[in-house]
């Protein structure tokens, strides 16, 4: 398949707290405004997301990332958390420094800043993106050079100091001097609002889209004002975005503290080897935590001098997810609250959306939508499918929309 002067690959990436996904759709062809999202990473991992970890050697370019990162190996998690400066007075910080050591996280290597780590991760990614994209291209169309504009997303809180650091770090891994931005929230929103079929929406409907990310969640509302002859919402966004460290990562904040309780000090001294960013540990965590509905009890195996099994009763689980929950709902409320004070107009909310990797727990999806109607007894609550990939898919149709940029790089199918 040939492709004119106006084909151009738009690549939105999620760079995430705890992991990271990639999105992107080609202009100009017959597959014009498909998003597609890469699914396989390295070493040959399947996965719509990667992990956000990185293991630093000695020189740039000399590391391992995502799911190469093993057991024992001096990683860096949660890094983006660091690239702003006022999250080191924040309350967040203060709450998880007592486990920050034992789950090897918020850490920098001695001779580097968060944005050089930051950037030693892009690299990674960067670099496999442009892999996936040759692959892409030499199954769609003739060789040639195709211009590729990138599209990154940031929290809701950031200001735009801190994204100029993220974009600074993205330009140094390769992904070109003008790199685009979108928040979080509004690049969920157009992603959900692209599926609209999928939620019924209707004009004059209110909806508010809560991304429920690993390290932060973000709010926004939104009012339909029409549809186009695809059925895809025309759209107002009615207040500012709002957002808090209330994400995934409290979750795994909460359990640490609760071994502690239960375990002491035969817990503090576990090395992050056994229970950091990417053991086996944590790995069981994960399924746990995608997979508890508040009522089964779930074993951990902690591989140490002396292997144990740990019971967590519904009971504990609960008291684990459920500080988390409750500051999600109070987010979510004073959106809604902020909104009704904002508009001369009465409007309802009829629709309440999450997306993300967070919004894919079953008990955070039967709490929230059970305190939810029990303050608005009309509203739909609704999960987007498969989550995790919204943010990237939304970044990836920012970037369909129309700014065009001036100065792109270009993938040389070729190489």
């Amino acid at each position: 398949m040939e492709f004119g002067n106006d084909c151009k690959l738009i690549v939105g990436v999620d760079y995430g707290t705890t992991s990271t996904g990639v999105s992107y759709a080609l202009t100009g062809s017959s597959q014009c405004n498909e998003v597609i999202s890469i699914q396989k990473w390295p070493p040959n991992c399947p996965g719509l997301k990667v992990p956000s970890l990185v293991a630093c050697a000695g020189s740039p370019g000399r590391s391992l990332w995502g799911f190469e990162v093993r057991p024992g190996m001096k990683s860096f998690a949660w890094t983006k958390l660091l690239l702003d400066p006022t999250f080191n007075c924040d309350s967040f910080k203060v709450e998880i420094r007592e486990v920050a050591g034992a789950l090897g996280i918020l850490k920098l290597p001695e001779d580097r800043d968060a944005e050089e780590v930051v950037t030693e991760f892009l690299r990674h990614v960067h670099q496999h993106v442009c892999g996936e994209l040759k692959r892409f291209l030499f199954d769609t169309m003739s060789p040639g050079r195709v211009p590729i504009e990138f599209w990154m997303t940031f929290p809701a809180t950031w200001s735009e100091a801190v994204q100029s650091k993220l974009k600074r770090a993205a330009s140094e891994a390769g992904f070109g001097d003008k790199v685009f931005t979108v928040s979080e929230p509004e690049a969920a929103a157009l992603a959900v609002f692209r599926i609209s079929k999928d939620f019924e929406l209707n004009v004059g409907d209110g909806v508010l889209i809560c991304d429920c990310g690993g390290g932060t969640v973000d709010v926004t509302s939104c009012f339909i004002t029409d549809m186009n002859e695809r059925g895809v919402p025309y759209f107002e966004q009615l207040t500012e975005e709002t957002g808090s460290n209330c994400g995934g990562i409290n979750v795994d904040c909460n359990l640490y503290r609760l071994l502690v309780t239960k375990l002491g000090e035969d817990f503090k001294n576990l090395s992050t080897t056994m229970v950091g960013p990417g053991s086996n540990f944590m790995k069981e965590f994960e399924y746990i935590k995608r997979d508890f509905n508040g009522e089964l009890p779930y074993t951990l195996t902690l591989l140490g001098p002396v292997p144990r099994e740990i019971t967590l009763s519904p009971g504990d689980l609960r008291g684990i997810f459920d500080p988390v929950l409750d500051r999600i709902l109070s987010l979510i409320l004073s959106q809604i609250k902020r909104l009704m004070q904002s508009l001369e107009r009465v409007l309802s909310t009829s629709k309440i959306i999450f997306v993300d990797g967070f919004a894919g727990s079953p008990y955070l999806q039967i709490q929230l939508k059970s305190a939810l109607r029990q303050q608005m007894a009309e509203v739909g609550v609704l999960v987007a499918p498969t989550p995790e990939r919204m943010v990237a898919c939304g970044a990836t149709v920012k970037g369909l929309q129309g700014i065009v940029a001036q100065h792109t790089n270009a993938v040389d199918i070729m190489a």
